[in-house]
């Protein structure tokens, strides 16, 4: 089984470039600028893995379909470990913590973090941290591969 995919927006290809400059290769990671949440559910691979990171809402503030396109994009993850970034937007974090809630996954939003556009964080670098102190990950110190202290 792989060990982490990263999915989603912009967020998500900033957290990832900023996970690979720490560890490369880092995890898989299948995410466009711009995409809803729609678009996100029909990235999903079919592969399970370890742990998933899922960036989305921020491209669906005005989706009236939000809730059925995010319960469809859970229902296509394959994983016992999804941590879902959720957006700015009010309505969007909204829909995206219920449905973390409704499956028992984790959901983090990074507003704590300076925004200069006020979607997109000003440092993934910081991103990643809070990710890793959340879901208590890291990277081993050997080096070799990111280490996930969750239970199968």
């Amino acid at each position: 089984m792989p060990s982490c995919l990263i999915l989603g927006d912009s967020i998500a290809l900033g957290i990832a470039a900023a996970l690979s400059a720490l560890h490369p290769p880092g995890c898989d990671v299948r995410a466009r600028t711009g995409a809803s949440a729609g678009a996100i559910a029909a990235m999903v691979p079919r592969e399970a893995y370890k742990w998933v990171l899922v960036s989305a809402g921020s491209n669906d503030a005005m989706n009236s379909l939000i809730d059925n396109q995010l319960q469809q994009l859970r229902a296509a993850i394959r994983s016992k470990h999804v941590m879902w970034i959720y957006p700015r937007a009010v309505r969007a974090a909204w829909a995206v913590c219920r449905i973390a809630q409704t499956k028992g996954d984790g959901a983090l939003g990074l507003n704590a973090l300076d925004s200069q556009d006020g979607v997109h964080p000003s440092n993934y670098r910081r991103a990643v941290a809070m990710i890793f102190a959340r879901q208590r990950v890291g990277i081993r110190s050997d080096g070799t591969s990111i280490a996930w202290a969750v239970q199968d």
